[in-house]
């Protein structure tokens, strides 16, 4: 019998070769920035909770790391049978400035991993970097290389041939592209950005030979 998964990565619904296998849904607000605090809050336990109803259904779920994560792992902690397995994606971790910022981070996290959770990783030495850092057993963390590649694809290290060189720098998720764009300044190389939210470059002076692209999910 299929396993049965559900997803929070609403934009897998959109890909065949996934959509006959997983049924994604889109939590209103859980991205959210700005706005009342407690708001926030509010629609992220609601998120949290409403993901572990629903995951009754399945064998499987799979999610980012949202604040809505951990209250489905608590609630995941107290469920009484069979629990779910859970696959964490997007795991962009880093070093928190500040101690408040750590220990929120770091019970987040802790919250959202249980025994029967695995966290996705960019790179092998994140494994051990990111189970020392938040205390996390390095069992609950896996590498898989090309993990987020929804369609049948096979890789290459070679770019395809072009009539004119040009450098490419893409997303929102830790970009330094106001570095990029001092870097490239008065460089005879063409450079195109490609983001969904502009206001990323607010402030940044962008050179001549710079193309700035707005794209979306899709």
């Amino acid at each position: 019998m299929p396993q049965r998964i559900l997803s929070t990565l609403a934009t897998w619904s959109d890909t065949p070769c996934w959509a006959e296998r997983v049924d994604s849904i889109r939590l209103s607000g859980a991205t959210s920035e700005g706005g009342n605090l407690f708001a926030r809050v509010f629609q992220e336990l609601y998120n949290g909770v409403k993901l572990w109803w629903l995951s009754r259904r399945y064998d499987a779920v799979v999610t980012d790391c949202s604040p809505h994560v951990a209250v489905f792992g608590l609630l995941e902690r107290l469920r009484v049978g069979a629990k779910r397995r859970h696959l964490m994606c997007e795991c962009y971790w880093s070093h928190m400035s500040g101690r408040l910022a750590r220990i929120a981070k770091t019970i987040q996290f802790r919250a959202g991993l249980t025994r029967r959770s695995r966290a996705v990783v960019y790179a092998r030495r994140e494994r051990e970097r990111f189970s020392a850092y938040f205390g996390i057993p390095v069992q609950r963390f896996v590498f898989i290389p090309y993990h987020t590649t929804l369609l049948h694809f096979v890789p290459s290290e070679h770019a395809p041939p072009l009539a004119t060189r040009y450098l490419f720098a893409g997303g929102d998720t830790h970009r330094d592209y106001r570095t990029l764009c001092e870097a490239v300044t008065g460089l005879d190389i063409p450079v195109v950005i490609a983001v969904r939210e502009r206001r990323l470059l607010e402030g940044i002076r962008i050179p001549a030979n710079v193309e700035v692209l707005t794209t979306d999910d899709a």
